[in-house]
């Protein structure tokens, strides 16, 4: 984490998510604000593989998801960043729907190290 020069870097926070979590690339990128509870105490974390049931000629596929508990540095690393955005106005109201890293893509990893 070191590599980052600045604390709340979007990239730094998501690539820390994505340690902690275990959560592959396009998910940690996608995260929501809906996806935490408790101050980002604990985070929804989906399951990797969807669970396949067919019935009756109906295939479908459900998405398990588990709860995720955050070490005490990143839940205030992740409340700083999301209160800094609000005060300058990035988001109107903090709305559950909200992307939490809206400037970040679902690049490779190798996108989180380069210099931008």
């Amino acid at each position: 984490m070191g590599y980052f020069s600045d604390r709340y870097d979007p990239r730094r926070l998501c690539f820390a998510l994505m340690i902690v979590t275990g959560l592959r690339t396009e998910n940690a990128v996608n995260i929501k604000l809906k996806d935490f509870i408790e101050e980002f105490k604990e985070m929804r974390v989906p399951e990797c593989k969807a669970h396949v049931s067919q019935k009756n000629g109906i295939t479908t596929m459900d998405i398990k998801w588990r709860w995720m508990p955050l070490p005490q540095w990143l839940c205030s690393d992740l409340q700083n960043y999301v209160n800094y955005r609000l005060s300058l106005g990035y988001y109107a109201t903090v709305e559950p729907d909200k992307r939490l890293f809206p400037q970040l893509k679902n690049y490779s990893k190798s996108f989180f190290f380069s210099s931008n």
